[in-house]
């Protein structure tokens, strides 16, 4: 991709989407006081140990001078550091966000930036779990995986506010041309491997030891880890795995729900 891409994309003005990372007002306003906090806590004491120390040499002699000054490398040498580092956190960190708009994702990290085109996505994999405690749903647990060109990939995990919305974007953004592209292929007699034992071909589903028609009914189940695909009319499980044994997920849902029409 070339370096003009993230400028690219920061300049297309199509419905331009921002998604910040959690609790980011906290986390940059919180380093940004806590580490003045320390570097003007430790001016304080230095100034007030120098004062102290000012008035000491004159009472009892240069002798005591030693000792006092000793209390004062603590500070420098722990208290500001730290605090310097925490502001140059805050700094380095201020505008981190990830842009999404109609030419593709643009994310700000600190001081990288990193950019994706919507064309160059082969694959999406989107695993939500809901994470249980006693019972009752405490979290969601976002995993989503983009793979494109050259093996290239961008994994984007729960660490923004707003998730799911970032989440239904990208399937919205992605999804119809990798449904338009494997029903290209599929009609081209070319077989999609979503699993060492769940391929799709222009007949329909291969499973291990049998084939499901496009035109018969189907569903898709996503329970806890697995995927479970099953006759819709008896509800008989016709394959079961962990969602992360399967290879371009968002796909395979999106045509188990959508079966492709291949007749023409």
């Amino acid at each position: 991709m070339s370096a003009e891409s993230p400028q690219k994309i920061l300049n297309d003005e199509n419905e331009i989407e921002v998604f910040f990372p959690k609790d980011h007002n906290l986390k940059r306003w919180g380093m940004l006081i806590s580490g003045g906090m320390l570097i003007l806590t430790a001016s304080v004491f230095v100034t007030l140990i120098a004062l102290n120390t000012y008035t000491s040499v004159l009472r009892h002699g240069r002798a005591v001078l030693l000792n006092k000054i000793t209390a004062i490398f603590p500070m420098v040498l722990i208290l500001i550091p730290i605090g310097l580092l925490l502001i140059l956190w805050a700094k380095n960190h201020w505008e981190d966000q990830l842009i999404l708009n109609e030419s593709g994702l643009f994310q700000k990290k600190g001081k990288k930036e990193q950019s994706w085109h919507w064309d160059e996505t082969e694959k999406l994999d989107t695993i939500i779990t809901e994470i249980q405690f006693g019972g009752s749903s405490v979290g969601t647990r976002v995993k989503l995986l983009l793979t494109g060109t050259n093996k290239k990939k961008w994994l984007i995990r729960n660490r923004y506010e707003n998730i799911l919305d970032l989440v239904d974007h990208i399937r919205e953004k992605v999804l119809p041309d990798l449904y338009h592209q494997a029903k290209q292929n599929l009609a081209h007699n070319q077989e999609i491997e979503f699993h060492t034992s769940l391929i799709a071909s222009k007949e329909g589903l291969r499973f291990v030891d049998q084939q499901i028609p496009w035109d018969e009914q189907i569903i898709s189940q996503v329970k806890g880890n697995n995927l479970i695909i099953k006759n819709q009319e008896n509800q008989e499980p016709l394959f079961k795995t962990k969602l992360r044994k399967i290879k371009n997920l968002d796909l395979l849902l999106c045509l188990v729900e959508n079966p492709p029409d291949l007749s023409i």
